[in-house]
């Protein structure tokens, strides 16, 4: 995958995905300080710091501006600019393969938003970044996010054990595999 310095705007039937900056990290914070949030995650630490997502924020843009990630979207509903998710494809080893990850506010759970939201984000990336598999990944106390990977049309390729450094232990993961030539956005 080759790092890009400029991301685009992803705009879906009901949602805006736009490059994940300071300016959205406020809302962000009011939903990553959450422990039924961060219990799904293996990096969002508990309790979650004062000026974490400014930080994480602050982050994503060095990254971008110097074409070594920060592929972040923040998400919102159209006509509402409050912040309700982060969605990403981070690079992996392999050139044209990255990880999808995401987290979305309770507020918005059940309602099909992270499915729409990955959907938009999986066809940029096979479009946009010239990606030829994206790989995902969800613990396996959280079967709302394995159905979130299987609607948006991943495959399920077994199980692993990963540690996760905001937890300082190790946890049971769903894996999931999407080639480009079995996407049908």
């Amino acid at each position: 995958m080759t790092p890009r310095t400029g991301m685009p705007v992803l705009e879906t039937g009901r949602l805006t995905l736009a490059p994940f900056t300071r300016a959205h990290a406020r809302d962000v914070e009011n939903f990553a300080r959450l422990w039924e949030v961060a219990r799904y995650t293996s990096s969002i630490p508990h309790p979650y710091p004062q000026g974490g997502a400014l930080d994480f924020a602050f982050d994503t843009e060095q990254e971008r501006r110097n074409g070594s990630g920060g592929l972040v979207f923040a998400v919102s509903l159209k006509g509402d600019a409050t912040t309700i998710g982060l969605i990403d494809v981070r690079p992996t080893d392999d050139e044209a393969e990255a990880e999808l990850g995401y987290a979305f506010s309770p507020l918005v759970w059940g309602r099909g938003v992270a499915s729409e939201a990955a959907r938009a984000v999986v066809g940029w990336g096979f479009d946009g970044l010239d990606l030829t598999v994206v790989v995902s990944r969800a613990l396996v106390i959280n079967p709302a996010s394995c159905r979130v990977l299987q609607k948006t049309g991943f495959r399920r390729i077994g199980n692993s054990t990963i540690f996760m450094p905001a937890r300082d232990r190790d946890g049971l993961f769903e894996d999931y595999r999407l080639p480009r030539r079995e996407w049908h956005g």
